[in-house]
């Protein structure tokens, strides 16, 4: 699925960001318009949660089998799951929606890779949560996708999310600059294997997520 989803928004990058299309004539910023789709809901299930958690407990052991559970386990005892709904609901995002999970991540990736509060954009958040919609709900590859594939990539996405939120946050309260340069760099780079997006040449303003000028 995550290979699925990168294409897909790589494919439709004009319209993922708000950018209008030259070639096309002007028919009004549609996507703001209409209620986010609930086609890309999804139902959980412990069994693809804990899948979730072991794939980012293997992650966090960087190879290391004898610590693969651990990092699991206090993966699955901590909040972030339920910090990130708390944080989606602010917006009126459902996290057990993949589109509205996808804008998520990508705009608290953006947050904690630039250090830019993006909550006073609320517009911007609401048109760059339509403009993902608008992609997504009706792409023929991922409606093929099964509640487990909608769900294992949310979850797993909702994670790294708040992992590099507290991360950066940490790091600034510190003011290490070194490892929050450090962390910053991974953080893009993640992204980028995500959705093919570097973030760093984006801005955040009421139209949404846009290349800098």
């Amino acid at each position: 699925m995550f290979s699925v989803t990168k294409n897909v928004v790589e494919r439709n990058i004009k319209k993922v960001y708000g950018i209008p299309d030259k070639s096309k004539p002007s028919a009004g910023n549609e996507t703001t318009a209409k209620a986010a789709s609930a086609k890309l809901n999804f139902t959980s299930s412990k069994e693809v949660h804990e899948k979730v958690l072991e794939t980012l407990g293997r992650i966090a052991a960087k190879g290391d089998e004898t610590k693969v559970k651990q990092h699991a386990e206090v993966l699955g005892k901590s909040s972030l799951l339920k910090d990130f709904d708390t944080l989606l609901r602010q917006y009126g995002f459902n996290s057990s929606n993949m589109a509205d999970v996808f804008a998520a991540y990508t705009i608290l990736s953006w947050q904690a890779i630039t250090g830019t509060d993006a909550a006073k954009y609320k517009t911007g958040i609401e048109a760059f949560r339509q403009n993902m919609h608008s992609i997504m709900d009706n792409n023929e590859q991922l409606q093929k996708a099964t509640n487990a594939e909608k769900q294992q990539l949310s979850e797993t996405l909702s994670y790294l999310a708040m992992i590099f939120s507290y991360a950066s946050q940490e790091q600034l309260k510190t003011k290490n600059e070194k490892a929050l340069a450090v962390t910053r760099e991974y953080i893009r780079r993640g992204v980028i294997r995500v959705s093919g997006i570097d973030l760093s040449q984006y801005e955040f303003t009421d139209a949404g997520l846009l290349p800098k000028k």
